[in-house]
């Protein structure tokens, strides 16, 4: 999939569709009211029948040729694009980028075939323990929180190493850019998996925690 099919197929369906659409309409209306009082009703019908077959011929051009589009269209957003394409133009949505991303805002990215995933790498961290809630992890002096809740911790790690899977979303095609996609969304973590000895750590925090 190409950048260029992309926005042809936006405007396609913002632009040529809608237009197609209400000359066809405007033609029919034509037909059942305003016919009946025209002075050459055979030429006049002829006429709009013939433009509403063309404008219905674009009606499925345009369907048909955004076909691929339309499907995954659904997966754009502001996490992923900085405009929408609304009928006849463009909004710039970049002000509802957010701020932080979470796993679910970078599955439906990587849905988009010209985005790719990348591993990253991260600071250092160090685990100390959990409470009813959290798991808590220290980096570079302040404290940081995992809520149980998002399943993003487990223990299953031998030996004292902990691997964090931390990823963006990376496209692969740049003339993307071009057409108001980011080159890169996140990173964000996936998983952390832990060693299994650490699992009876507790720890109950002293001072202010961030999400991590």
């Amino acid at each position: 999939m190409t950048s260029y099919y992309w926005q042809k197929s936006e405007w396609l369906m913002n632009t040529l569709f809608p237009l197609s659409l209400l000359i066809a309409l405007v033609l029919l209306f034509f037909i059942l009211v305003a016919l009946p009082y025209a002075k050459r009703k055979k030429i006049s019908l002829i006429v709009s029948l013939t433009l509403i077959f063309i404008e219905s011929g674009l009606l499925l051009y345009c369907f048909s040729y955004s076909q691929d589009y339309r499907k995954l269209q659904v997966f754009e957003s502001s996490v992923n694009r900085g405009i929408e394409s609304r009928t006849f133009g463009y909004e710039d949505i970049s002000q509802q980028k957010k701020d932080r991303l979470t796993t679910t805002d970078l599955e439906q990215t990587i849905k988009l075939p010209f985005y790719h995933y990348k591993q990253e790498k991260i600071d250092p961290l160090t685990y100390l323990g959990q409470n009813d809630h959290f798991y808590f992890f220290e980096r570079e002096q302040f404290i940081y929180n995992v809520a149980k809740k998002k399943l993003l911790v487990s223990f299953d790690q031998t030996g004292d190493a902990m691997v964090v899977d931390f990823r963006s979303a990376v496209l692969n095609e740049p003339s993307f850019e071009e057409i108001g996609f980011y080159p890169r969304v996140g990173p964000t973590i996936f998983e952390i998996h832990l060693p299994e000895k650490d699992k009876t750590l507790n720890y109950e925090p002293t001072v202010k925690t961030y999400p991590l």
